[in-house]
């Protein structure tokens, strides 16, 4: 395959340093954390030095693939801007990764037969179930007989009863409180919690409990305008709440974040063998997200 065809293509500099800062908001595990690197290392250091291809431009899976020696590292995204920002976000020297400017449904017939290994964590959770099998039948396309699809997904039902209020107490409680004028520290927090409240709330075909949903998001501000009393803290939690924990008005996330009920049929309607599930070691929010991890026969 001639790789120097790759486009290098033009990028927002203003978008770059915003996708910098909402980057480096990002808390774990919204961010994949050590436990779940791991188990993607030893996966793609079955098939090393083959190709690693990353759906998205998650630093961290790039980063992975240098650093075991991978002959050739891929990243296909439809935002250039997010790619320059985790590139420059990344710990290694991206000079020997190509950027394909292309979304994950359309396919790409010359990548066939190309990897060792398709990567993606998180973005996969935003797929509609029907583009999550689209998306499964291009990457069983582009990988070499015995290659690996991993992605990390997010089971919308959750595995355990969790008990809400308190989840939401200990985050507050384990704050650091050197932090609290730190906008970014608020940011962090809010994303952390936004991911406790999908908790038990969607059934199986997606649909959200608007009621409770709404119910944990008025707690959830409530007691952390509580938390943190001065009025520079309330006012900087405020505004995060109502960005963050306000309800979406248009197609819920929950509707991709499918079980492995849902994902794993999928994934052998286009051809993939040997498929299985494993928690992904998000500590206390383990049982929502997951590894899927699908081999080509």
């Amino acid at each position: 395959m001639d790789w120097s065809a790759t486009a290098k293509t033009a990028f927002d500099p203003a978008k770059v340093e915003g996708a910098i800062a909402f980057f480096k908001a990002l808390p774990q595990p919204i961010r994949p954390p050590q436990e779940t690197l791991e188990a993607y290392r030893e996966l793609v250091a079955r098939n090393s030095p083959a190709p690693v291809l990353v759906l998205g431009a998650t630093p961290e899976l790039i980063d992975l693939a240098l650093d075991l020696g991978s002959d050739r590292v891929v990243s296909m995204d439809w935002n250039a801007d997010t790619f320059e920002a985790m590139r420059r976000t990344a710990r290694n020297d991206w000079q020997r990764v190509d950027f394909v400017h292309q979304e994950w449904t359309s396919p790409k017939p010359e990548f066939a037969g190309q990897f060792g290994s398709v990567l993606c964590d998180g973005g996969a959770m935003f797929l509609p179930s029907e583009q999550w099998e689209d998306v499964s039948s291009h990457v069983h396309a582009y990988l070499r007989p015995g290659g690996l699809w991993i992605a990390r997904c997010m089971d919308g039902q959750g595995e355990t009863e969790a008990d809400f209020e308190s989840t939401v107490r200990a985050d507050l409680a384990a704050f650091d409180g050197s932090a609290k004028a730190d906008e970014i520290a608020y940011r962090r927090l809010a994303l952390h919690l936004r991911i406790s409240t999908f908790r038990e709330v969607a059934d199986r075909d997606g649909n959200l409990d608007q009621a409770l949903f709404a119910a944990r998001n008025d707690l959830a501000a409530d007691l952390m305008q509580q938390a943190f009393a001065d009025g520079s803290a309330q006012k900087a939690a405020d505004q995060l709440l109502r960005t963050l924990l306000r309800p979406s008005s248009g197609p819920s996330m929950m509707k991709s974040a499918a079980g492995p009920d849902v994902t794993v049929p999928a994934l052998k309607r286009v051809g993939f063998a040997c498929t299985q599930c494993r928690l992904s070691g998000d500590n206390d929010h383990t049982g929502i997200f997951y590894l899927t991890i699908a081999e080509r026969i």
